[in-house]
């Protein structure tokens, strides 16, 4: 079912699977301005469906975000879910060239310093993240 919570985010929740489906758009200075918003939404959804398991579509990020402003939204993105029930997290890798070589060190640094307790993992295809998030559940 698509949760119509707020225009800049996308979100769609399988109740059978519990898996929360989410998509941004591309990552713009727009997106740092109203993040914060869009986010609250995605917490909402995880809090009231009770949500273990999430899948964050990147395929269509450019990233054209400083690395500034790049760090303050994963930062707060892992720091909210750590306060969740969450218990997998797939990522659908951008499809740009680059985008993944030039992130890939933040992600961890910021996942190591907020020490989270679900797993996290990437992933090409759609299929593949939610085989790998239905695995042993």
């Amino acid at each position: 079912m698509v949760l119509d919570l707020t225009d800049l985010v996308y979100l769609e929740y399988d109740p059978p699977t519990g898996v929360l489906y989410a998509r941004w758009p591309d990552n713009s200075p727009l997106m740092v301005q109203y993040f914060e918003e869009s986010f609250e939404a995605v917490l909402w959804a995880m809090n009231t469906y009770e949500v273990k398991y999430f899948l964050l579509d990147s395929s269509r990020n450019r990233n054209s975000l400083s690395l500034e402003h790049y760090l303050h939204i994963f930062t707060l993105l892992f720091s909210g879910l750590a306060q969740t029930s969450l218990q997998k997290m797939a990522r659908l890798k951008s499809s740009f060239e680059g985008i993944e070589s030039k992130y890939r060190f933040y992600n961890q640094e910021i996942i190591n310093g907020i020490g989270i307790h679900f797993q996290v993992a990437n992933f090409e295809r759609r299929e593949e993240a939610i085989a790998w998030l239905l695995a042993n559940k």
